[in-house]
């Protein structure tokens, strides 16, 4: 007779007997990434916890029930940052945190963009701060990952080399010394995230300095250019955090927040999508999230959940896919709306305003 194999799952490092839902980590897919941590494909983006000035109020005991409720079900990849509702996401998640063991999860949180839309420093004494705050906020001893936020900003700024000559020593001292255990970066352009990748390569010849990039609204229904710069990041074994397949809210039924930075022609497009998905009673976050996830250069998938219907929904999509009605309707949308231009985003917006805030508040004396 042949030897009897065994039908028991192969279960993540971060299932805790006792408190992890078995059956549903037996069905969430897990991947090994470049820097040895294995991470679900739905990943929990803590933008949603942001508060009103965000995206909006919600109902907190149900936002720490439905944080707790995605690690037992196997999502064990958290992003948050300082910038989500000027601490607000962080102190949140704090409070779901301490409900949840330890070893369960990875946690990631940013440095360089804080309390307002155009409140940027990455010079080290700020972050040096920011890291202390933020460890404060989610009671936490050790952060996993430590991404420098929305680096774009530092071309406009003039921090560009402050983040190369300063940020990335000092946060390197940290990896060395165990404070932290994962170095990224974070932009909306795939480009300037290339570009400094490209920069570190000359300034620290053999030195893997850079562990995860996150990329956010990058292959969505609106806009694929992830396909562009996939194969370098998974050349130079950085890890790509795929955030944000709703694009910030663009596609969604609810739609964006008011101060969503694309210009109304794309808003325009994005709800005459919601709209067609309404009539045929799907969410086109749903469809959007599904989309995502079947990309070939990213192992894990952000999404913001405040709720556990959106929750569920997000498992119901990571674990089972789409109906068949879904699909077809998936399919007209992207035929009817956005199949003819994969190239739709709003670069440059932001850094644009940031030029001008600057010039506003610092006069040009001549």
């Amino acid at each position: 007779m042949s030897p009897k194999t065994s039908s028991e799952p192969v279960l993540p490092p971060t299932y805790v007997e006792g408190f992890s839902h078995k059956d549903q980590l037996s069905r969430m897919k897990y991947s090994k990434l470049h820097c040895g941590l294995q991470i679900s494909a739905l990943g929990f983006g803590g933008g949603g916890l942001g508060g009103k000035n965000f995206y909006g109020e919600y109902d907190e005991k149900e936002a720490i029930d439905t944080v707790v409720e995605a690690v037992k079900c196997g999502v064990n990849y958290i992003d948050t940052a300082p910038y989500y509702g000027h601490g607000f996401s962080e102190t949140i998640l704090g409070k779901a945190l301490k409900l949840i063991p330890r070893e369960a999860y990875y946690i990631s949180t940013k440095i360089g963009r804080y309390h307002h839309q155009f409140d940027f420093d990455y010079k080290v004494p700020r972050i040096k701060a920011s890291i202390e705050e933020s460890k404060q906020r989610l009671g936490l001893e050790v952060i996993d990952i430590i991404i420098i936020h929305d680096i774009e900003f530092a071309m406009v700024n003039k921090q560009w080399n402050v983040i190369k000559n300063e940020t990335l020593p000092y946060l390197i001292k940290l990896k060395q010394t165990q404070q932290i255990k994962h170095i990224g970066i974070s932009a909306l352009p795939l480009s300037v995230l290339k570009q400094m990748a490209d920069e570190l390569k000359q300034k620290y010849p053999g030195q893997h300095v850079i562990d995860f990039v996150l990329t956010y609204s990058k292959y969505t229904l609106l806009d694929n250019s992830l396909v562009n710069y996939g194969h370098y990041f998974q050349e130079n074994k950085i890890d790509l955090i795929n955030a944000s397949p709703i694009s910030l809210g663009l596609l969604s039924n609810q739609g964006p927040p008011d101060w969503h930075p694309a210009k109304c022609d794309i808003k325009f497009k994005c709800t005459e999508a919601a709209n067609y998905c309404k009539k045929n009673k799907v969410e086109l976050g749903k469809l959007a999230l599904y989309f995502s996830m079947h990309q070939n250069f990213s192992k894990v998938t952000l999404c913001g959940m405040n709720n556990l219907t959106v929750l569920r929904s997000n498992l119901d999509v990571t674990m089972t896919g789409l109906t068949e009605h879904e699909k077809n309707v998936l399919k007209t949308v992207r035929e009817k709306y956005f199949d003819h231009d994969l190239n739709i985003h709003w670069e440059g917006e932001e850094p644009e305003q940031y030029k001008l805030y600057l010039q506003e508040k610092i006069p040009n004396k001549n």
